[in-house]
């Protein structure tokens, strides 16, 4: 592969990657996603610290889904999700290790100038996958994800908004088409349904990049 593939071609990619088994991610991603829905309907209930916990709970769920999610790209033949899961636990405290470090140095890129802080949430885009399919740990991981994306950097970029952009306006048009509807139940139930079917597909699209920048460096070598 000498490119990037058009964001159009990376969506139907990520799609049909999901849809294959989707089952497996929908069941995967609905983990978190429930606890954190449930940590709401706590709070409502008027129990707000019980519902902060359980949230934090979800949090740390999130993670360990996260990793099982590219666990699961990366092998097409894994479709049980529980051992995804199981997979993905010796990787948990390097992973929330590696988030923090990348989190904080971007952090500071942002207090200082927008800017700074664009270009390397964009640099360390990848380094989750270097992380779990590459054994890298820590500030390896994030250098990893630089090396990938040196030189690819607009592209990257040109492509990773465009993934925002789109998500935006469907969250947008379907907040209009439920204007009439409020209450916060409601909009928890929202929000769940969105993240079981934005997170799987957020990861397969940046999956995807992140398998053509690999490909292109060994080329080049």
């Amino acid at each position: 592969m000498t490119h990037i593939p058009p964001v159009f071609t990376l969506l139907v990619d990520a799609k049909n990657l999901l849809m294959k088994r989707w089952e497996f991610f929908a069941a995967l991603t609905a983990i978190p996603a429930l606890i954190i829905f449930f940590s709401q309907l706590i709070k409502m209930s008027g129990a707000p610290s019980i519902g902060g916990l359980v949230a934090l709970i979800g949090i740390f769920f999130m993670i360990a889904v996260n990793i099982a999610i590219i666990f699961g790209l990366k092998d097409e033949k894994l479709k049980d999700w529980r051992k995804a899961l199981t997979m993905s636990y010796p990787l948990f405290v390097s992973y929330l290790w590696a988030s923090i470090l990348v989190g904080i140095v971007t952090f500071i890129g942002f207090v200082l100038l927008v800017l700074p802080g664009i270009y390397l949430s964009v640099i360390y885009m990848f380094f989750t996958f270097a992380l779990v399919l590459e054994g890298k740990r820590g500030f390896d991981a994030a250098r990893r994800s630089q090396e990938l994306v040196r030189g690819y950097w607009w592209a990257v970029f040109g492509r990773g908004l465009a993934f925002a952009l789109i998500v935006g306006i469907f969250i947008m048009l379907i907040a209009i088409v439920f204007s009439g509807v409020r209450g916060t139940l409601f909009e928890s139930v929202l929000g769940l349904v969105l993240t079981v079917i934005l997170l799987p597909l957020s990861m397969a699209y940046n999956y995807l990049i992140y398998k053509a920048l690999t490909q292109m460096k060994r080329t080049k070598k």
